[in-house]
């Protein structure tokens, strides 16, 4: 179930752009990710986790947000605290994590 309705929002958010995708975080359309921005703003113990985080890092990729650290520091912050109005420390952290992590198997790869 999980595997499907990750694979409809990617399919969504295909050709979108990191604007469109903003806007479907503040909850505005009719899109899947509108529903789910929309259930977590109205739930008060909505806590963010590392994979709706990984989700997000994959949406950026999706949509064509640069995989670069910083960059994704500030979508992160922009689509978590400002349209989701939650806070962000955890996911931007995470998003770092992320990056970290990757930069560092990269270069294993190509040590190999």
């Amino acid at each position: 179930e999980v595997d499907a309705e990750a694979a409809s929002l990617e399919a969504w958010a295909q050709g979108k752009t990191k604007d469109e995708i903003a806007s479907a975080l503040k909850g505005e359309g009719d899109s899947p990710l509108a529903a789910i921005s929309n259930a977590a703003k109205a739930d008060e113990y909505w806590m963010y986790s590392r994979f709706f985080g990984l989700g997000l890092v994959r949406l950026m990729d999706t949509v064509g947000v640069e995989q670069d650290m910083s960059v994704a520091y500030d979508c992160m912050e922009e689509w978590v605290g400002t349209c989701m109005g939650k806070p962000f420390y955890t996911a931007c952290s995470d998003s770092d994590l992320y990056f970290k992590q990757k930069g560092k198997l990269d270069m294993m790869e190509t040590m190999m």
